[in-house]
């Protein structure tokens, strides 16, 4: 973008969380930034968020990845074990700081918990786990609503999750400012 001259003030420009801005010279940096420049990020943090964070907080690499858990989730029953994949060693000091946490985490957490209301409501309706599959479970998971972690947690009839989004603006003082956050649920402001 910086190559193409789109960061000037000739250009309006909207983004979405997917656009860093950082102090080095990887990604964009505040003074790449032109004033009016907006952003969307997705809200994460739900009014539940801080009991999560408390449930991260105690967690260990062990209640992951320990015995007791490949034995209870199978995780030695992987394609691909976890000794062969491409990915840091899980460790105790990734749970000790929630800011090292990364904006799609709430939402995976939410995500499967939402499968997990949808079987259980699939079971309590008398379905066995081999009918919990394809139309029937797509048609239950359509209609959950919770409050998540990361918010009210419901879908549209094409099962796209209804999102809250805070829209930001840089400004003359070199810095983001949230302009609105649109609420899908209760249309407010929450910035």
């Amino acid at each position: 973008m910086r190559d193409e001259g789109a960061l000037t003030q000739d250009w309006q420009l909207l983004g979405s969380e997917a656009i860093g801005v950082t102090e080095t010279a990887v990604g964009f940096t505040m003074d790449d930034i032109p004033i009016g420049f907006m952003q969307f990020f997705p809200v994460s943090k739900g009014p539940k968020f801080p009991e999560f964070e408390k449930l991260w907080l105690k967690l260990t690499a062990d209640d992951v990845i320990g015995t007791d858990a490949t034995s209870r989730y199978n995780l030695d029953k992987f394609k691909v074990t976890l000794d062969a994949m491409r990915v840091s060693k899980l460790e105790d000091s990734w749970f000790s700081d929630t800011s090292l946490m990364q904006l799609e985490e709430p939402f995976i957490f939410d995500a499967a918990y939402t499968f997990i209301l949808a079987v259980n409501d699939l079971l309590s309706e008398g379905n066995s786990l081999t009918q919990i599959k394809g139309p029937v479970l797509l048609a239950k998971l359509k209609k959950a609503r919770f409050e998540g972690v990361t918010g009210q947690v419901s879908f549209n009839t094409q099962g796209d999750r209804l999102a809250s989004y805070h829209l930001v603006n840089m400004q003359s003082v070199a810095a983001w400012i949230c302009l609105s956050c649109f609420c899908w649920f209760c249309h407010c402001c929450c910035c």
